[in-house]
């Protein structure tokens, strides 16, 4: 899911984008040829994977089963054909245009479904700003920074065996859009899909074992001519996506493409270290602290939204992302997150809450050790878990 989706279907699918460029700049030459006289196109439309036999046990351990029912509303992408089409020079279809053979859902799950580690699943799923209303990326400036991480990723996937590769969630391919000009055309089924998916999103980002990719580099400059550079921090959905990210998510599965560039690995391990390590990951905060601060940072102008609606849609998202998160995950895992007191108390915060919740009855552990906190931090997790079954893990020993 990128960071402009609009709540209402009908709005334009963007966060409140500066002026429009003279056409002249670079951004708005048009893309390149029609997709129907693309070759990658028409070699994915008929791409398939036989079924092949799959040992589900990280499968299900990662309980991927929440996941699948998604897949009815919500097609993934081949992460191989996303790279393609990006060497190629392509910009990134929308759903309507994306070939068949490139789609994951519930027919041909099976190529996703050997896990990447025993910790994430074969999941990618992006946290990004779009750059202009009709597109989020038309001259490929965002997946240009991102390909080599991505290809990275894919890499962990594909030395599995043959057939097995990495499913992208991301909003642009993978919800029904409007076209390339701003009418909207999709028809009254794919409107209702595009309702559906996006009803269910915060589960993506929410999920422990999605590895989430927050595009958190520099925007491009000025002179780029893209008609929005507001940074990812000052985003509505952004901020959605990367609170939900860090409420129950594993150690591993949170990367900022920021730190993977300082490091510039290529193979899905030392890509993890250096992903992971490029972002101090926030404590999860619980749902009125988050609906605080957004609607603070929308008065005072330091968040913005398309519309109105989406404020309160993404608030909504957000409590049912945490509401979720703390009643079905059994094991919390913020082992060697650099975390201070100051983290360790938030996080005793949303625990605070979610026994308050009676959240806590499946979660038999909080695994918090090789954090940079005091007895302070440690002392508040274990007084916020007293009188729960639930077990504080806080001292590598």
């Amino acid at each position: 899911m990128g960071c402009c989706q609009s709540a209402d279907a009908s709005a334009a699918p963007v966060e409140r984008p500066q002026e429009a460029a003279p056409a002249t700049r670079e951004s708005d030459k048009p893309a390149p040829s029609p997709r129907e006289n693309n070759a990658i196109d028409a070699k994915w439309e008929k791409y398939e994977v036989e079924t092949f036999e799959v040992d589900l046990g990280k499968w299900n351990s990662q309980d991927a089963g929440s996941l699948e029912a998604l897949l009815d509303s919500v097609d993934l992408i081949d992460l191989g054909y996303i790279i393609e089409n990006a060497e190629a020079g392509f910009p990134v279809p929308r759903w309507q245009d994306v070939p068949h053979g490139a789609r994951i859902n519930r027919s041909n799950i099976h190529r996703i479904q050997d896990c990447i580690s025993p910790y994430a699943l074969s999941i990618l799923v992006l946290s990004y700003p779009w750059l202009d209303p009709q597109h989020p990326d038309k001259d490929l400036a965002t997946m240009k920074r991102m390909l080599p991480c991505l290809k990275a990723f894919h890499q962990g996937a594909t030395k599995i065996g043959e057939g097995r590769t990495v499913g992208l969630m991301m909003d642009y391919p993978c919800l029904p859009q409007k076209s390339i000009t701003g009418e909207d055309d999709r028809t009254d089924e794919e409107k209702a899909r595009f309702k559906r998916g996006l009803g269910t999103i915060n589960e993506w980002y929410k999920h422990p074992y999605t590895t989430v990719l927050v595009c958190d580099v520099d925007m491009p400059g000025e002179e780029s001519g893209h008609t929005n550079l507001r940074p990812y921090a000052q985003r509505g959905w952004c901020s959605f996506e990367f609170r939900a990210s860090c409420l129950v998510k594993t150690m591993f599965c949170l990367w900022s493409l920021k730190g993977y560039e300082l490091g510039r690995c290529t193979t899905w391990g030392s890509a993890n270290q250096d992903a992971k390590s490029g972002i101090l990951r926030a404590a999860p905060m619980t749902p009125p602290k988050f609906d605080a601060m957004l609607r603070a940072g929308v008065e005072r102008g330091e968040i913005a939204f398309t519309a109105k609606a989406d404020l309160d849609f993404v608030i909504a998202q957000y409590e049912k992302a945490f509401l979720s998160a703390f009643s079905h995950t059994k094991t919390l895992m913020y082992q060697y997150l650099k975390w201070p007191d100051s983290h360790m108390l938030e996080l005793a915060e949303a625990l605070t809450y979610a026994r308050e919740k009676d959240l806590l009855g499946n979660t038999s552990s909080v695994y918090a050790w090789g954090n940079e906190c005091t007895d302070v931090g440690k002392n508040a997790v274990r007084e916020a878990l007293e009188g729960t079954k639930t077990q504080s893990v806080l001292d590598n020993k």
